[in-house]
């Protein structure tokens, strides 16, 4: 499994609001609904104060929410948000700083 992290750029000083959080959420699931080259799956989502972590099973689903956070729209309507996301896989950065650590 893969924790990946889905939080604004200037994050902490800008942050995902409850209601952005929820919007995000279901971008990323009307999003999935489309489908990707191989299934997407995904273990849970847990919102943060300010970000959303999502649980990803495999690498394909990274690489797929990497491919469609950029360009993630607020709603289904398809009207943009101009919050710029980052996404951050958590393993990596975990064992990133256990090496500096």
């Amino acid at each position: 499994m893969v924790r990946v992290a889905v939080l604004p750029r200037d994050f902490p000083k800008e942050f995902l609001s409850p209601e952005k959080l929820t919007e995000t959420q279901e971008a990323i699931m009307y999003k999935a609904l489309k489908g990707w080259k191989s299934p997407l799956v995904f273990s849970g989502v847990t919102f943060r104060p300010g970000l959303l972590i999502s649980a990803c099973k495999d690498d394909c689903t990274v690489e797929w929410l990497a491919k469609v956070i950029p360009t993630r729209t607020a709603n289904h309507n398809r009207r943009r948000r101009n919050t710029p996301i980052l996404l951050i896989n958590m393993n990596k950065a975990m064992r990133s700083l256990r090496k500096t650590g």
